[in-house]
């Protein structure tokens, strides 16, 4: 017969001590050998973890530690561990730490073997982590006011996400389904960013994507990976970009990048990447003012440049130039290059 016990509060300062006023803290652990740290200063904050509970029938959580460190006034943080329904005896680790004034974050997890972690200073901040499965990491970490990250990883055993923002009003939205899925996404961590922002959801196996955009205003990546072995990097700079990518199919790679000299930055660039098929490359690198690209790849076997890393495919210096590729059926190669001003190359193979 399965115990249940309420096992281990390791530290908890809640109202009345002396390093914090009206603070809340609340533990509840069902299962055996769990771990729940609390620490609160400041005033007015709220720290809750649960440890197994209910939900159509008793969960139990075992070998789970969740910890959570907050100073400041008004902050909430939430900790949800459930081993599943099996009960199970993976280990689990999630921890929040927040600095500031009115952060919210908050990590669940339906499975053991996960472990999450959210880092937020500053103020206003928001931070949420969902997972399933076992064996998936989630990192978290935001600087400045106003930030959004929201992270799903639901059925997606080893999963990896890594989400930074520093910089202000920024977002990050992340779904992840499947196996061995991993996102890195920086934005600001050199210079800062403010109202940028990437959406992005993967469904398959092996997908990776990487969009980082370093000193930043207002840029915007939106794409969602659909298939196997599919792999990607955005790098932007500047203001008011735009990449769009919709990738389906199998063994697709990416690269791009918007300015290719630091500090330098390119504004105004739109990048739309669409593929469905097998096999596909594309390439990169864009330097310049209110470029407009647009590739299409749908067939077996297409590639835009020599390979995913070379940047030999649509390579743009100048200002407004416009290119647009489409691509269609086997075996298709394409290559722009386009300096100066007021160009535009267009490519159509059928």
């Amino acid at each position: 017969m399965k115990t249940f016990a309420t096992l281990s509060i390791a530290l908890l300062f809640s109202a009345g001590s002396a390093f914090a006023q009206s603070n809340d803290s609340t533990v509840d652990q069902i299962g055996n050998d769990n771990d729940a740290t609390t620490t609160q200063t400041g005033s007015d904050n709220v720290a809750a973890v649960q440890q197994g509970g209910f939900g159509g029938g008793l969960v139990q959580s075992n070998n789970a530690e969740a910890i959570i460190d907050q100073a400041g006034s008004m902050n909430e943080a939430y900790i949800n561990q459930r081993q599943g329904w099996a009960g199970g005896t993976a280990v689990s680790l999630h921890t929040i730490d927040q600095d500031g004034s009115d952060n919210d974050a908050l990590l669940t997890t339906f499975n053991g073997g996960n472990s999450g972690e959210i880092v937020q200073s500053g103020d206003e901040n928001y931070a949420r982590g969902r997972q399933s499965g076992s064996g998936s990491v989630l990192g978290i970490t935001q600087t400045g006011f106003s930030n959004w990250a929201d992270v799903d990883q639901l059925n997606a055993p080893g999963g990896d996400v890594s989400v930074t923002q520093i910089g202000d009003d920024n977002s990050a939205t992340v779904g992840q389904k499947g196996a061995d899925n991993t996102v890195l996404i920086e934005q600001g961590v050199y210079g800062g960013s403010t109202l940028s922002s990437v959406v992005f959801d993967q469904d398959g196996e092996g997908n990776y994507l990487e969009a980082k955009m370093v000193r930043s205003t207002s840029n915007e990546v939106t794409g969602s990976q659909t298939g196997d072995d599919n792999f990607y990097r955005v790098g932007v700079r500047g203001e008011s970009n735009t990449v769009s990518m919709d990738m389906e199919g199998s063994s697709n790679r990416g690269s791009w990048g918007m300015s290719s000299t630091w500090p330098e930055s390119a504004d105004n660039n739109e990048l739309s990447i669409d593929v469905t098929g097998d096999l596909n490359y594309s390439t990169g690198s864009i330097d310049g003012d209110l470029n407009v690209v647009s590739i299409t790849q749908d067939g077996l076997g297409n590639m835009i440049g020599s390979d995913w890393y070379t940047t030999d495919g649509v390579s743009i210096t100048g200002d407004m130039n416009t290119v647009t590729i489409g691509q269609s059926s086997d075996f298709n190669t394409a290559s722009a290059v386009v300096t100066g001003n007021s160009n535009t190359a267009t490519i159509t193979q059928d």
